[in-house]
């Protein structure tokens, strides 16, 4: 006697579902994430369609969700392997470049200071 299993992984978001034949639990998930889709793991296993992923940025716990190219469009660096270490657009902008320190002649010409821009 032999069994046949079907699994859905189902969005938690929207609740469309990805038929996956004849696998575990963990084939079912890396199935899903090779489709794109989100696999959070922890205590309860969270799964989101391509459509529907949620992230955090890394550096300033700003959250956001939806499609990762949609989400890079507005300027979210989304890394997808591990969206855990995705920055906000904000945190995504280079650092400004400083100009730096010009001098300041003091009229006793021996002594300088220096002062920001």
């Amino acid at each position: 006697m032999s069994y046949y299993h079907e699994l859905y992984v189902v969005c938690d978001e929207c609740h469309t579902s990805l038929l996956v034949d004849e696998a575990t639990y963990e084939d079912a998930d890396n199935d899903a994430a090779d489709e794109g889709w989100q696999v959070v793991g922890g205590i309860e296993d969270k799964h989101y369609c391509p459509r529907h992923w949620h992230v955090k940025c890394h550096d300033c716990d700003a959250a956001g969700s939806g499609a990762p190219d949609e989400l890079e469009r507005q300027g979210w660096r989304i890394d997808r392997d591990y969206p855990c270490d995705s920055l906000c657009s904000e945190c995504a902008k280079p650092p400004r470049r400083r100009t730096p320190a010009r001098p300041i002649l003091i009229s006793t010409k021996t002594r300088v200071e220096w002062a920001s821009p």
